[in-house]
């Protein structure tokens, strides 16, 4: 069946925070729907992806919500990074990337949110975390059935916001 950009179709579009909504629109008009559905949203989500080991991550945190519902699947990732300012305030934009012991690169992604959860394999590990030109490297032994958490303190001019601190 060939359409053209007067038909009508039904398409899901899905928003950054993962909420997903039924559009029906002419396919000329579909563009501006999706725009709309993902201008609502807010303006910031979790990611999600694999390794090169095809293993599972997930990045963000940029709201407190966010960051509880990350914190709550922690346990079942190996490795937790959470990337922060000397100040105490949390960073997204940290570059991060994994090589496996024989130097092989496993994962390079920009944090979308001060937390990293990813669920290595066992063995040793190579972190570099570079925020601002400052890079960070660690060395990482995953054991199996044990998670780390790692802590990351860049130099930083950001803040902790007033309504964040106690």
């Amino acid at each position: 069946m060939k359409l053209d950009c007067c038909d009508v179709a039904l398409t899901r579009v899905v928003s950054p925070g993962g909420r997903g909504v039924w559009v029906r629109a002419r396919r000329a008009a579909l563009g501006l729907a999706v725009a709309g559905v993902l201008a609502a949203a807010p303006a910031h989500a979790v990611v999600e992806g694999r390794t090169a080991q095809d293993r599972p991550f997930v990045s963000g945190g940029v709201d407190a919500g966010e960051l509880a519902d990350l914190r709550a699947k922690q346990p079942f990732f190996s490795l937790s990074v959470l990337t922060a300012a000397r100040s105490g305030a949390h960073l997204a934009g940290v570059q991060v990337r994994i090589f496996d012991g024989a130097g092989k690169l496993v994962l390079d992604t920009e944090l979308d949110g001060p937390l990293l959860l990813v669920d290595l394999l066992p063995g040793k590990y190579r972190l570099e975390a570079t925020n601002e030109g400052e890079t960070q490297k660690r060395t990482l032994s995953v054991q199996p059935g044990k998670s780390q958490r790692l802590v990351l303190y860049f130099k930083s001019d950001a803040e902790v916001s007033p309504d964040l601190k106690r």
